[in-house]
């Protein structure tokens, strides 16, 4: 049999089609990962503009969705318990709940969701953290042509979620920073408040020594003290307290004084002033569910005889300068509980040598490393120790004991101390 022979015209059109073909083939995916290139370079350009992760998700999702044709598209991220959806294409109706076999595929197993052919089209693709497990995903279903989600999709997808986790990461470390500062910001500002109400020097009033400090915990309360000028020559001491912390605190302790001051100028005793204060504060409290704890002492002209009145604040204490003590307790409620309260004053007679101690919580209830407070018996035995020294070696004792107690770590409450110590000899 003789072989059969070809026209080598008609193979060579063969040969040059199938080049044709496979050249074109090549092309398309050289465009196909020019285009993948592309989008990788413009949502990495992109990405640094953009702030918070729903965003990020989103813009990275729109960007995937239009390369690959997707019909319907979503961005999923975990939020405490659950998931939520954070980002949909355009148009596409609110998404409520995730299947259950993709939750559990993507989520829980880490595993890309591949519809099989015959089905809609549908790909996810988990977000993945730096443990391996799963931040969130991206869901696209329908696609133009209803061409199926392959391989190549799959990897490209699932590295733009690589890419999109890294992205979610740096934003919320620099959210953290942002946090930071807000707050390094905001104490710093309730510091200065908190510097601008305190007296600026002490009181010039004859017959006492006095001292005082205030030393701002690191996360700032509302501690105040505050000399008050009376038309009869008396002198007021206050120490108060306002519940909560940061720049809230700061500005309603700023309200406090402002009203203690504008009282005192008309108030014919200890009690009739902290009942109007109280009267005077009570809405703004009441609105904000704060209060304040209040002590304020009367010292008499010639400073012999004290008066003190107590809105559920700590007593007086008094350290004779025989080395006796004893507790000016007067009981009252809380400002800015109660509309209407009326304040009953206790006194005592006062003495050469003697000493006054007016202080807020932070340091009775200083803790030391197994938890235990600090106490009034140890502020007492310190004051009678030390009870010869002036107003001011007195008061830098006591706190440095206060400190050592704590063994050195920072106090959770501000810590306030005014120290009076009645002296010898009255000159006007």
């Amino acid at each position: 049999m003789g072989s059969v022979q070809t026209d080598p015209a008609e193979d060579l059109h063969a040969r040059v089609s199938e080049a044709e073909t496979e050249i074109q083939s090549l092309c398309s995916e050289i465009m196909e990962r020019y285009e993948e290139c592309a989008l990788v370079y413009r949502l990495c350009e992109r990405m640094g503009t953009v702030l918070g992760e729903d965003a990020i998700a989103g813009m990275v999702l729109e960007e995937v969705a239009r390369v690959l044709q997707a019909e319907h598209g979503e961005a999923w991220l975990l939020r405490g318990d659950g998931v939520a959806c954070v980002a949909r294409l355009e148009g596409d109706p609110p998404a409520s709940c995730l299947p259950e076999p993709l939750r559990r595929a993507t989520l829980d197993e880490g595993r890309p969701w591949l519809t099989e052919p015959g089905e809609e089209p549908e790909l996810a693709v988990a977000i993945p953290d730096p443990e391996g497990r799963a931040l969130g995903l991206f869901r696209l279903r329908g696609r133009a042509g209803a061409r199926m989600y392959g391989t190549g999709e799959t990897k490209l997808v699932s590295a733009l979620a690589t890419l999109t986790s890294s992205f979610i990461r740096l934003d919320r470390m620099a959210e953290e920073v942002r946090l930071a500062e807000a707050r390094r910001r905001e104490l710093e500002l309730t510091r200065q408040i908190h510097r601008g109400l305190l007296p600026a020097s002490g009181p010039s009033f004859a017959g006492i020594d006095v001292a005082a400090s205030c030393q701002a915990a690191e996360n700032i309360g509302g501690d105040y003290y505050d000399y008050l000028d009376f038309d009869d020559g008396s002198l007021g001491l206050l120490v108060a307290d306002v519940s909560g912390h940061g720049v809230g605190a700061a500005l309603f302790m700023a309200a406090a004084k402002g009203v203690f001051r504008a009282e005192s100028r008309h108030a014919a005793d200890a009690a009739t002033l902290l009942s109007e204060v109280n009267g005077t504060l009570y809405h703004d409290f009441s609105q904000a569910n704060l209060f304040a704890t209040a002590l304020f002492a009367r010292l008499q002209p010639g400073a012999r005889q004290v008066e003190v009145v107590s809105a559920g604040h700590h007593p007086l204490l008094v350290i004779r300068a025989d080395g006796s003590h004893e507790e000016l307790q007067a009981r009252g409620v809380v400002l800015g509980v109660l509309k209407e309260q009326a304040f009953k004053p206790v006194g005592a007679d006062l003495s050469p040598g003697d000493l006054l101690l007016l202080f807020t919580d932070g340091i009775p209830e200083a803790r030391d490393a197994a938890r235990e407070h600090y106490g009034h018996e140890r502020l007492v035995a310190v004051a009678r120790e030390h009870r010869c020294l002036g107003a001011r070696e007195l008061t830098d004792r006591i706190l440095d004991d206060v400190s050592a107690y704590r063994g050195g770590a920072p106090s959770h409450d501000d810590v306030t101390l005014v120290t009076v110590k009645i002296e010898e000899e009255v000159s006007r």
